[in-house]
């Protein structure tokens, strides 16, 4: 029996025992995971892997079915486990915002946030051991970088613009835990940095987007965002120029013009949705931008063949 199937049994049996012990706790659990957000670290951590197979020569013939599946498992876990750490500091705010989808509540208590969170917490760093040194030090700074962001005494959501380039740079993260997944620690010289800068650039912009929904409990708890430092109305006007920018900004500075036109399609469609929403964002309507963009980008990079994107494709 493979070390990755024990653990994937273990993992079974602890979530079954979740059940068992405090079904209130894992109905929460599940109930609060951002499906959205989850497809998106997902997308990003396969499109690590598809640059390992671009740049470092790598065939996906090298991995099974079982690897992309592990792959998948790993990249969740290290960010359910983000998610949780927020949830447990970020109580006070949930409450004010009138979330639903929260871990904690009058029945959850901190300790047993704390429980389901160390248990994400070792089961992502005992998958990403067996995936190599590369992966595993990957998963450790995602790991930091959610507590940084999340926990005291830092708490960096805070503190704008740390906040911002916290959760650009997590993406990136991301990406290269996709990369290092493929390669292990043999290619990191093939690993696109430069494009990954501009990539964390893009995305550091985009992800303003998130603070929209969250401005009174932001504001009332000093989390300096966009919308709390410029205000409600002008802080979703900037937020929606952010957002077009990065849609923009991202093809242009990859020199991958003929991707400008899909990015001011959707650049454009999530922009007005932004600035036309006076009340409650749709996030799942801005992802859904987002992930049509992803699909012209693989739709238009298949039909003008390899090179046109330098350094990446």
């Amino acid at each position: 029996m493979s070390a990755h199937l024990i653990i994937l049994i273990l993992l079974a049996l602890s979530i079954i025992y979740l059940f068992i012990k405090n079904g209130s706790l894992a109905m929460r659990f599940i109930l609060k995971l951002k499906f959205t957000r989850h497809v998106y670290y997902t997308s990003v951590f396969f499109l690590g892997m598809l640059l390992a197979f671009s740049t470092a020569k790598i065939t996906a013939d090298s991995l099974g079915t079982v690897q992309f599946f592990y792959g998948a498992l790993l990249i969740n876990l290290l960010f359910a486990a983000s998610e949780v750490l927020n949830d447990i500091y970020d109580v006070n705010i949930d409450i004010i915002n009138n979330k639903k989808n929260t871990l904690l509540g009058s029945d959850i208590q901190k300790n047993a946030g704390l429980k389901v969170f160390f248990g994400l917490f070792l089961f992502s760093l005992s998958f990403a051991s067996l995936s190599g040194a590369a992966v595993f030090v990957t998963a450790l700074l995602i790991h930091a970088l959610s507590y940084f962001y999340s926990a005291p005494p830092l708490r960096l959501k805070a503190k704008f613009p740390a906040n911002a380039f916290l959760i650009g740079f997590a993406s990136i993260a991301a990406l290269f835990c996709g990369f290092t997944f493929v390669t292990g620690s043999g290619f990191l010289n093939k690993f696109p940095y430069y494009q990954s800068l501009i990539l964390f650039a893009a995305l550091t912009c985009a992800f303003t987007v998130k603070d929209i929904n969250d401005y009174e409990g932001d504001k009332k708890n000093n989390i300096m965002t966009l919308p709390v430092l410029f205000g409600k109305e002008k802080g979703r006007k900037i937020t929606a120029f952010a957002a077009l920018f990065s849609y923009l900004f991202l093809p242009a500075a990859l020199k991958a013009y003929f991707l400008l036109v899909p990015g001011a399609i959707f650049g454009s469609a999530t922009a007005v949705l932004i600035y036309f929403s006076e009340k409650k964002l749709n996030e799942s309507l801005v992802f859904l931008f987002l992930f049509l963009f992803c699909l012209s980008c693989f739709a238009l990079c298949s039909f003008y063949g390899k090179g046109c994107i330098p350094g990446i494709y």
